[in-house]
């Protein structure tokens, strides 16, 4: 597992927003990765924010690798600031993807 998400952080795209790191790269196959100090956030947002964003991608994309890194500014997002910045960073996937 630490291979893949070495080799997605190396070979995939990467995009830069206030609350996440996101990496990317084209695959065949769904699959979506999260990595999270325990020092940035409590474990309920953590995986409050986890489900927001999977859902989000899973209506969006149907394929691909995706890895999200969380920064320390997640803690104090809401919701409707998570889903904003997931709206910018899509746009901007797919405006590099045509």
């Amino acid at each position: 597992m630490k291979a893949r998400i070495r080799e997605l952080m190396e070979k995939g795209k990467c995009l830069n927003f206030p609350y996440f790191t996101l990496y990317f790269r084209e695959s065949p196959y769904f699959k979506i990765g999260f990595i999270a100090s325990k020092k940035v956030i409590k474990p309920v947002k953590r995986n409050y924010i986890k489900r927001i964003i999977r859902e989000f991608v899973r209506k969006n994309f149907k394929k691909g690798d995706f890895l999200f890194v969380f920064k320390r500014e997640i803690k104090e997002a809401g919701r409707e600031k998570i889903s904003d910045t997931l709206n910018k960073a899509f746009e901007e996937l797919k405006c590099q993807n045509s």
